[in-house]
C-alpha cells in the first residue's frame, strides 16, 4: 500500500518543479538615460547605443555576465531593448530608454496623457484613437474597454507619483499628487513623467511602473502552498 502511495504522488511532484523552473530568469529593468523621443530612438537604433560595463550584482565581476541581445516592443512602433545576462544571480537586465513605459505597453507621453485624460474629467471614449488606435490594438474597439485601459494608466502614474512624494520629500513634500500638480512642481507644463524619471533615478526599483520599474511581489505562499497540497 505504502508503495503505490508514493508512486501516485511522484509524477505530481516532478510536474510542479518544472512548472517553478519555467518561470525563468528573474527579468530586471534600468534606466537607459537617453534624450531621445521614441521615433529618434528608433531612427537611431538606440538600443545598439547602449551599454552596461558592469553586472549590478556582482560589480566586481567573475559571474559571467554578458550582452544577452534584446527583446522586442512593438507599441507604438517596433523598436528592441537591450539586455543582459548574470547566470550566478539567475537575472536578466534590461535599459530601458526613458521614452518607453515600464512594464506596460506605450510611451511614457502616453501614460502621461492617460492620466491628464482622468484628473480633467474628459470623456475617454473617444481618446481611444488618440491613445490606443486600432491599428496596435486590435481589442481596442469596444468603448469600456478603451475607458478601462486610460483608467489603468491613471492608477499606475498616480501610485508612481504617490511613491516619488515619499522617496524624494525635499521637492515633492508638499506637492499636490497629480500629473499638473508635478508639472507645476517641475516647471513642465506639457509633459512631466520623463522628467520625473530622470529626478528619481536613484530611486527607480522602489518606483511603480509606468515611471519606475518596481516588481510586483510574487505570490509565492499561495504558489508553494499548491506545490505542497499536489504532493
Amino acid at each position: 500500500m505504502t508503495t503505490e502511495k508514493v508512486s501516485a504522488v511522484m509524477p505530481e511532484r516532478k510536474k510542479a518543479r518544472r512548472r517553478w523552473y519555467r518561470l525563468g530568469p528573474r527579468r530586471v529593468q534600468l534606466r537607459f538615460a537617453i534624450e531621445l523621443t521614441l521615433e529618434e530612438y528608433v531612427a537611431q537604433e538606440g538600443w545598439k547605443a547602449a551599454s552596461l560595463e558592469r553586472c549590478p550584482e556582482h560589480p566586481d565581476g567573475g559571474c559571467g555576465f554578458a550582452r544577452h541581445g534584446t527583446y522586442l516592443r512593438k507599441i507604438p512602433l517596433v523598436c528592441w531593448v537591450a539586455r543582459w545576462y548574470c547566470p550566478t544571480a539567475h537575472r536578466t537586465f534590461s535599459l530601458l530608454p526613458d521614452c518607453l513605459a515600464a512594464r506596460m505597453t506605450g510611451t511614457l507621453e502616453r501614460a502621461e496623457r492617460s492620466a491628464v485624460a482622468v484628473e480633467r474629467g474628459e470623456p475617454l471614449e473617444p481618446l481611444g484613437a488618440e491613445l490606443r488606435p486600432l491599428e496596435e490594438e486590435p481589442d481596442a474597439v469596444e468603448p469600456a474597454t478603451v475607458a478601462q485601459w486610460i483608467r489603468r494608466r491613471h492608477r499606475g502614474v498616480l501610485a508612481g507619483l504617490v511613491a516619488i512624494v515619499g522617496l524624494v520629500p525635499e521637492l515633492f513634500a508638499d506637492c499636490t499628487t497629480t500629473v499638473g500638480g508635478f508639472r507645476e512642481r517641475l516647471g513642465k507644463p506639457d509633459t512631466v513623467l520623463v522628467a520625473l524619471r530622470q529626478v528619481a533615478a536613484e530611486h527607480l526599483q522602489h518606483v511603480p511602473p509606468p515611471i519606475g520599474f518596481l516588481r510586483r511581489a510574487t505570490p509565492m505562499k499561495p504558489l508553494q502552498q499548491s506545490m505542497r497540497e499536489r504532493r
